[in-house]
């Protein structure tokens, strides 16, 4: 059965959610599926990444190691791309340094857009901040990723 023949469509279930770290990581791994592959597979295969990730729990996925990203690369319900997959593991290993760091995602995000805004001579557009920030990303995927955060890159 050719993927999304027969199943519904479902939002992604980080739309309407409080701004926490595990929707930021639930963000930007949505992103990263989207941008290699069609909007409408991701959004079929959605609900079992979001169950295969724990719901995308920060600290959960963070620990994910070799054996459970093999697992993962073995589970039909999700898009099994391994470069996609293991990003979501560094990514979520990221946000918890990044969180530890300034208190969460969202401060961090915060002081990014300050500290440009107050001297752009000084510091790091908010564009490559993001890009060295993650993994698996690009220019479009960080514009989305601070736009879910309310903020607007030109």
């Amino acid at each position: 059965m050719p993927p999304g023949e027969g199943k519904q469509y479902t939002k992604p279930s980080f739309l309407n959610k409080k701004k926490t770290d595990d929707y930021y990581l639930e963000v930007v791994s949505f992103i990263i599926f989207v941008m290699g592959f069609s909007f409408k597979t991701v959004k079929i295969k959605w609900p079992g990444i979001y169950k295969a990730f724990n719901k995308f729990n920060v600290n959960k996925v963070a620990k994910y190691d070799e054996k459970k990203l093999a697992k993962l690369l073995t589970n039909t319900d999700i898009i099994r791309n391994r470069k996609k997959v293991a990003a979501i593991i560094t990514n979520a290993q990221r946000i918890k340094a990044i969180s530890k760091e300034y208190g969460s995602v969202q401060k961090w995000i915060n002081k990014t857009f300050k500290d440009f805004e107050k001297d752009p001579i000084r510091n790091d557009h908010p564009l490559d901040v993001g890009k060295k920030a993650f993994h698996g990303i690009g220019d479009m995927t960080v514009k989305w990723f601070f736009w879910s955060a309310g903020k607007k890159i030109e």
